[in-house]
């Protein structure tokens, strides 16, 4: 399996957008979800949450926070699903090296922090 590890601030948002959660933080970019949308149709990856925005992220919309919910629709619009999130009481790095301690189908991964630069790491 292949997964794409994101944060939704500087990967579905930048500080020029002028997108709003319902919380009033940056929200998401359409531009920036369909860029995210080419990237995971090409490498067939998953994608797993990691970064602030997980703590309002559940599986289940009945236990995202608003901000969540929007995340979810966002993504929902353009055919993309959130596969599952990365730890919240573990500090950041150490969650994804959990995450991937506990998937060992996972073949190879890219941390997105920035859609303008991705690397992959094969496992």
């Amino acid at each position: 399996m292949t997964v794409i590890f994101f944060k939704v601030d500087g990967v579905l948002n930048f500080p020029d957008s002028d997108a709003v959660a319902p919380s009033g933080a940056k929200g998401v970019a359409e531009a920036r979800v369909k860029k995210l949308k080419s990237l995971v149709q090409d490498t067939g990856s998953r994608l797993v949450l990691c970064g602030p925005w997980k703590k309002h992220w559940d599986f289940d919309d009945t236990k995202c926070t608003p901000d969540g919910v929007y995340l979810n629709k966002k993504l929902d619009r353009r055919g993309l699903h959130i596969l599952d999130k990365v730890q919240d009481d573990l500090p950041e790095g150490e969650d994804i090296s959990a995450w991937l301690n506990r998937h060992p189908n996972v073949t190879s991964y890219c941390v997105l922090e920035d859609l303008d630069d991705v690397k992959w790491v094969n496992q």
